[in-house]
């Protein structure tokens, strides 16, 4: 199954944020077998979450890794899963696997080269995982398009910002498939909570929306690369504790990726 986690805006709903926590709740929580990849071509930041750069070798350590390593290795023939594994670098006892984005500056060889790569790659990770989330681009370029219009699920993440939201609806006036919502760096204290906003837009529903919070030690563990360890520990802990919220809504939202997905969990 094909997830596509889309904002209308860079960097307000914690878009690549909460693709990744989800991820590592499906995995820990409801044994889900995920590989995860981004459509940028710029500001790829999944790979900055979990993986530690050595310092020696800043800007050649993700040469050997990634959809440009799969683009340039399409020349030797078809694309198998043994490249897909050669390319990523996996987690969480190999159930957890992440293709870097491109390191590609040149924007041409990234549309005549890259993109359709990256679309290729989509489908044919879909064969070997449970879920297949791609991180896509706010850009409504032709490759987001396509990348939404091919998704089975599209989890749109949203900011508190009604005028955002408004906009968003406006411009998107059709949907395809099925789709959540999330309102991504969460503030209960606003009067834009969760329940006013699914007054002013219905489509924000009780049904098919959550709420992610703004957690400072996740933010921290993030920058950090320390992404998996941080999400171990609070899956770990005792979740009915007050503290544990961010952990209850990752695993809300997990399993609403789930239902939505008409999947069964346990």
């Amino acid at each position: 199954m094909v997830v596509a986690f889309y904002s209308p805006l860079h960097g307000q709903a914690g878009t690549s944020s909460n693709l990744l926590s989800i991820a590592i709740s499906l995995v820990l929580n409801y044994q889900k077998k995920l590989f995860l990849m981004e459509s940028h071509f710029e500001k790829n930041g999944l790979e900055s979450m979990v993986i530690k750069k050595p310092k020696q070798v800043e800007q050649s350590f993700l040469e050997d890794f990634g959809i440009d390593l799969i683009a340039r290795s399409k020349a030797m023939g078809e694309l198998c899963e043994e490249q897909l594994n050669n390319a990523s670098f996996s987690f969480l006892d190999n159930q957890l696997h992440l293709l870097p984005g491109t390191r590609q500056v040149n924007r041409d060889i990234f549309e005549q080269s890259i993109q359709p790569t990256i679309l290729e790659v989509l489908e044919l990770a879909n064969q070997y995982y449970d879920m297949v989330f791609i991180d896509i681009s706010s850009n409504r370029g032709e490759l987001t398009n396509k990348l939404l219009e091919r998704a089975d699920l599209m989890v749109v993440n949203l900011s508190q910002n009604p005028c955002t939201i408004r906009t968003f609806f406006e411009e998107t006036p059709v949907e395809k498939g099925k789709q959540i919502y999330i309102l991504g760096n969460y503030d209960k204290n606003s009067r834009f909570n969760r329940i006013n906003l699914s007054y002013m837009f219905p489509k924000l529903s009780i049904q098919n929306t959550v709420t992610i919070s703004y957690n400072g030690l996740w933010r921290d563990a993030s920058y950090e690369a320390e992404a998996i360890s941080f999400m171990r520990k609070q899956f770990n802990a005792n979740v009915r504790k007050k503290t544990d919220n961010y952990a209850k809504e990752i695993k809300k939202a997990s399993l609403q990726i789930i239902r939505k997905a008409g999947g069964r969990h346990v």
